[in-house]
């Protein structure tokens, strides 16, 4: 009777196509307010994107979604705020930055 029997090797090989699934979306919704609105006119897009988000993941979904290119993507997160007997959840954004001249709708 051992202790320390040995140690099965886990199958670490991801399966090709499993990195990104098309069935999952990573952006939530898009951030409408004053200050992304203003932004807008500077072909910046905010968006709430789930919490393992990459700028990888972030810029495939945009190119599928609508078929425009990002130049630059920026995320932050907004930490988690505390109040009286409940709390205020974190939010993480991304910033998507596009070609001069390309417009998301969202409406569409």
């Amino acid at each position: 009777m051992a202790l320390f029997g040995k140690k099965k090797q886990k199958n670490t090989k991801v399966a090709e196509g499993t990195e990104s699934s098309p069935e999952k979306s990573v952006v939530r919704r898009p951030r409408i307010s004053e200050k992304s609105v203003l932004a807008n006119d500077r072909n910046v897009y905010t968006y709430e994107v789930e919490s393992s988000a990459t700028k990888l993941s972030v810029r495939d979904h945009i190119m599928k979604t609508f078929g425009k290119i990002p130049t630059n993507i920026n995320i932050s997160t907004i930490p988690a705020k505390k109040r009286a007997r409940r709390s205020k959840a974190s939010v993480k954004k991304a910033h998507v930055t596009l070609r001069k001249g390309d417009t998301i709708d969202f409406l569409s």
